[in-house]
Parts: C-alpha cells; structure tokens; sequence
C-alpha cells in the first residue's frame, strides 16, 4: 500500500503522542498536555478545523512514519495579507525510504498553498532547506537588559551561563545593559483585552501594518496567542498617544538551576517581552518603562526582547537595550529551565505568492513568540 500524506484526524491526537513520545522526544510538551497540542494547531483563528489538525502525517498500513507540523497565520507584507505557516516537528523514521519527508513539507506548500517559514532550524535541517533553495534568515536579533538593582544576583546568574568570564567581564557587561533611562512619567496604562477588536486593529496594528513584514497582529492572532494561551500567563499593556495605541507583551519566567544531585532548582525571575509595538519613540519608552517598573517589583534580574525589525532595534537602543553579540561573548542565558547558553536562532523562509519578499529586508516584525518558540518545553 503507497504512503499516505494527510491531516491528523481530531480522533488522532493518542497516536500523534505516542508517535511524538517515542520519535521526537520522551514526555514532549505536546505529549504532556493535550490542551497545549489543540492550541497550538486546533485552536488557531487562522485555521479552520473542520479539516482536522493543522498537522500532517504519513501513513503507511495504517502506522504513522512521519509526521510535520503546521501553525498558519496571515503574513502581512506591507499592508497586504498571504497565507502562511511556520513549519514545526518534521521528523520521518530513519528506516523510512522514499522522500516522505518532502512529500511531508510539499504538503502544506503546494498541495495546501502556504507560503512557509521554519523558525528555530538546526545545522542539519539548514542544510536541507538550502538544496531547496530556501531563503535563511540572519539570525534574530537579541536585546538584553538587566536590572541596576539586582546587580549580586545578576553576576551570579551570568557566572552560571558564562563560566569562562571573569568577574572583570562580567561587571563590564553589566554596566553595558543596565542603563535603560525610564519615562518621567508613565500614562494609564490598560490590558488589551479591555480593548475592542476593531479599535485595536484601526488605531494599534494599523501604525505597523503597512510598514512592516510578518505574522499580522489583529486582535483575533494576540488573543489566541496571548490571552488564550492554555499555560503561560502574558502581562498585556496598552498606551495610547495622539488617538493611536501602543502595545507590548511580556511574561516573567523562574529560572531554574541545575544542582549537583540532577535536579532542577527555581532560580531568578526573567522577563521575556514577546511583543513590542510602540506609536513613537516616546511610546516606546513608556511602555518599556511600564514592562519593566511592574517587572521590577516581582524582583526580576533581567529582561530580553529578540526582534527583526531595525526601527525597533534603534529605538531600544536609545532607551537603553543592548543588542546581544554572537555566542562568544557574555550574554544573558537563551535557555532558562534549565540555565545555559544556546546557539543563535536560525530560520529559513520560502514564498510562492509574494516573490519580493526578501530574507533581509530589515522591515520584519518576527519576534520569538512567533511559531513555537515561546512554549514550555
């Protein structure tokens, strides 16, 4: 019987996870919650599941060998929207002969007309989608800060995450990334889901929907993936200025340490700012200064923001973020649960309705929320 390549049926999910527990990694996120695996690729506003899951499987003799997950989205491109997705979880057994794994990834881009984005790729992987002439991402930029009054703390945690650097190296890090100068003073703030939809796209997402490139941000795409989040809790504040608003979303996360005995300790707290859409730059650092003032008082060490585009990049900047340099230097740890370092963050894309999209133009918003990312391992 020829293998079958189709979407996962509703009634799967016991297979998915078995084959996701004993293919991909044990007792996997997806395997663990089966609210997070409904979601993620369920659950999705982009996505119509009367057609089952936004995941496709290969099926030979009713077993499943292969499997690629989809997570669509509207790719704005300067004010006009495509269809997209960011590919995740590809994985055929090695036993397997035959190309099912590009009959996996064909599916979604030419039997199912994605435009498609693979977000957080490995060497091998990289090596693969350049034979398919994918366009590769630079990586994603990374902006740091660490909090001025948790200096103790902070050398303690970038001694953990930089064992070779001195504590020399260490200080002069810190005195590069603590110097964000905050907002005199901060207007009301509120929660976005205080926010009507249609005011949100008319007076929020419009100041970047036609200047920038990347998964849109109506108000259906920020509130499944921030306030329906079935695990994560996102902090969500709203500044307005001359009739338009400003956005940023963020969480903290606990650190966790690795002891002697093996087991995983809770730490520091961190911020991870998964959005930042400001009006201006004055916007921009009331609303950092709201992130990070509120932050502040759950005794945070640190924030990080990983983003594209280059406006936003100057303007924190300005305000006071570092943009973290290559892998060699000290910088903030990129795993958290547990502490260590990580290698940059490398994505490739490829299009099959807009062709002038280029993999450098300096105009996406992409940050690490996108795809799958910004998820409990």
């Amino acid at each position: 019987m020829a293998t079958e390549v189709r979407l996962l049926e509703l009634n799967e999910y016991p297979a998915i996870a078995s084959f996701i527990d004993r293919n991909w990694k044990k007792d996997h996120a997806y395997v663990r919650s089966k609210d997070l695996f409904n979601w993620t690729f369920r659950d999705n506003p982009a996505w119509n599941k009367e057609d089952g899951y936004s995941f496709s499987v290969a099926v030979d003799d009713g077993s499943i060998i292969g499997m690629l997950g989809a997570i669509p989205f509207k790719l704005n491109v300067l004010g006009k929207n495509v269809k997209a997705c960011w590919l995740v979880n590809w994985i055929v057994m090695p036993e397997v002969k035959g190309g099912k794994g590009l009959a996996l990834l064909n599916f979604f881009s030419k039997e199912q007309g994605f435009n498609t984005i693979s977000f957080g790729i490995n060497d091998k992987v990289a090596g693969l989608y350049k034979a398919l002439e994918w366009q590769e991402m630079p990586p994603i930029p990374r902006m740091e800060w660490v909090n001025p009054d948790k200096i103790k703390d902070t050398e303690d945690l970038l001694g953990m995450t930089n064992p070779e650097a001195t504590a020399e190296q260490i200080l002069k890090y810190i005195s590069k990334v603590s110097g964000v100068t905050f907002a005199n003073d901060i207007p009301e703030a509120y929660t976005l889901n205080s926010i009507d939809a249609d005011v949100w796209d008319r007076t929020g997402w419009s100041v970047w929907n036609n200047k920038s490139i990347g998964c849109a941000r109506e108000y259906s795409y920020l509130n499944w993936r921030y306030l329906q989040h079935p695990i994560y809790k996102y902090e969500t504040r709203v500044i307005a200025e001359g009739g338009k608003l400003g956005l940023i979303i963020w969480r903290i996360e606990i650190t966790r340490k690795m002891n002697s005995n093996g087991t995983l300790e809770n730490y520091l707290p961190f911020v991870r700012i998964a959005e930042f859409l400001p009006v201006s730059e004055t916007n921009a650092r009331e609303l950092i200064s709201c992130c990070l003032v509120e932050a502040s008082v759950q005794g945070v060490v640190a924030a990080d923001f990983y983003c594209y585009n280059l406006e936003l990049i100057e303007i924190l900047q300005r305000i006071g973020f570092s943009i973290s340099g290559d892998t060699s230097c000290i910088c903030l740890p990129n795993h958290t649960q547990p502490i260590g370092r990580g290698s940059n963050i490398r994505s490739t894309i490829k299009t099959f309705s807009c062709d002038e999209i280029s993999a450098q133009d300096s105009k996406w918003y992409w940050t690490r929320s996108d795809s799958d990312q910004d998820r409990p391992n």
